[in-house]
């Protein structure tokens, strides 16, 4: 049986990537590792999240071609609503 994650275009049929499937202990310890980081976001002030999020809004409308891209080919959406996607994930990211 092939355990594969396959991301698929919904328009087309065709496969763009696959994903090996992760082991107990490979999840297992991206489970720690992330625990870990929420640990040490906790510590982190509002100004500082506030700038990573600037950031991130940013790198969105950076590459918000290559990612509205993604969007069609992943979602099956038109181009255009793949662009207003990304903008609204960055409006998201200011707004926060």
């Amino acid at each position: 049986i092939d355990m594969n994650l396959k991301s698929i275009n919904p328009y087309n049929g065709k496969q763009l990537a696959s994903y090996k499937q992760h082991s107990q202990s490979q999840l297992t310890n991206k489970v720690q590792k992330t625990h870990k980081a929420w640990i040490n976001y906790q510590q982190t002030t509002l100004a500082q999240r506030s700038v990573w999020m600037e950031n991130l809004a940013q790198q969105l409308l950076l590459n918000q071609e290559h990612l509205a891209k993604l969007v069609t080919e992943e979602m099956g959406k038109p181009l255009q609503d793949g662009i207003a996607e990304v903008k609204k994930c960055a409006a998201v990211c200011q707004y926060y």
